[in-house]
C-alpha cells in the first residue's frame, strides 16, 4: 500500500514491536476510540468489526496465548491500529465520514493482506470456545 501515513506507522509498529506496555497502550487507546465509531450504519459497522479483529488478534498474540502470526503479519496489524489512532492521517477524522473511510480503508487492505493469517487465527479462536475479550488485555 502506497500511502506515507501506513508507512509511517509501520516504522512506529517495528519500534513498539517488542515493547508490550507501549503495544498495551496503543490497542486500549484504539479501543476506546473504537467505540465512537457510529455502528448503526452497515460500512461504519463492518469497519468497526474488522477493527476488532485486529485488536483480538493482537491481544492474543502479545498475551501469548496465540504465537501463529508472521512478525510481518504483526506489523500490519499493529500498523493499522496506530494509523487508527493518528491525529493527522490522509483525511482527517473531523471530517468523520470520509475519516473513517480512509482508516476502513487500510484496515480493509491490512486484513486483504493477511487472509490466511486471519483464518487461521479464526480458527484458532474458535477452537478455544470462546473469543478474545479486547477488553482484557
Amino acid at each position: 500500500m502506497k500511502n506515507p501515513f501506513f508507512n509511517k506507522a509501520k516504522r512506529r509498529a517495528k519500534e513498539i514491536f517488542g515493547q508490550p506496555e507501549k503495544v498495551k497502550q496503543v490497542l486500549d487507546d484504539a479501543t476506546k476510540r473504537s467505540k465512537l465509531i457510529d455502528t448503526t450504519k452497515e460500512k461504519a459497522a463492518t469497519f468497526s468489526k474488522n477493527l476488532q479483529t485486529l485488536f483480538s488478534m493482537l491481544k492474543a498474540y502479545f498475551k501469548g496465548d496465540y504465537k501463529d502470526l508472521p512478525k510481518n503479519t504483526i506489523i500490519k496489524l499493529l500498523g493499522a491500529v496506530i494509523y487508527f489512532l493518528f491525529i493527522a492521517d490522509l483525511i482527517p477524522d473531523f471530517f468523520a465520514v470520509i475519516g473513517l473511510v480512509d482508516d476502513a480503508a487500510v484496515v480493509a487492505w491490512v486484513i486483504n493482506s493477511i487472509s490466511e493469517d486471519l483464518d487461521r487465527f479464526r480458527q484458532w479462536e474458535l477452537a478455544q470456545n470462546e473469543p478474545v475479550d479486547v477488553e482484557d488485555a
